[in-house]
């Protein structure tokens, strides 16, 4: 027969030992629900300081990094890579973002960060050869233009598509 005093003490052990327990799958259960809220962009400017304060001037930081006045930037979504398919390379062709020269195609493939709502194009000089153009690549949360779409032309611009996440 155990004495009383051993009695107490493992009932209060057993007591501390299902609350600290519970405490863990709490605490689990939390961690796991804040993760999937934080998945969410949306919800993720709500619950993190650093998704509130992107974009704007952090101490010590140069003005130059500022947004201009009223610009919301977009989060970068991925990358789209797009390659020359009838050539090795096409140096005289550029592709644009949202009209703006970000790459040529001399080595015959261009990678560019991409947020939604932009919009991928080739240009191509006057009296240019046909040529086709294919997005070859993408990565990170782009879903539109997908891999395979193709621009073909001889001149002027090309569209190959807004850009869109999934």
């Amino acid at each position: 027969m155990k004495p009383e005093f051993e009695d107490g003490f493992e009932r209060f052990v057993r007591r501390v030992e299902r609350v600290l327990l519970r405490l863990v799958i709490l605490s689990l259960v939390l961690l796991v629900g804040g993760q999937v809220l934080l998945a969410d962009p949306d919800m993720a400017v709500f619950l993190s300081t650093v998704d509130r304060l992107e974009g704007r001037l952090v101490l010590g930081q140069p003005e130059e990094a500022a947004a201009p006045a009223g610009a919301v930037q977009a989060r970068i979504l991925g990358t789209v890579t797009v390659m020359v398919v009838d050539r090795p390379s096409a140096p005289e062709a550029v592709l644009l973002l949202n009209g703006e020269r970000v790459g040529d195609f001399a080595e015959g493939l261009v990678t560019v960060e991409v947020r939604a709502g932009d919009e991928l194009a080739v240009q191509l000089p006057e009296g240019y050869q046909r040529t086709r153009f294919r997005v070859v690549g993408v990565t990170g949360m782009v879903a539109m233009p997908r891999p395979g779409r193709e621009a073909v032309g001889s001149s002027g611009i090309l569209p190959l598509g807004r850009v869109e996440g999934r």
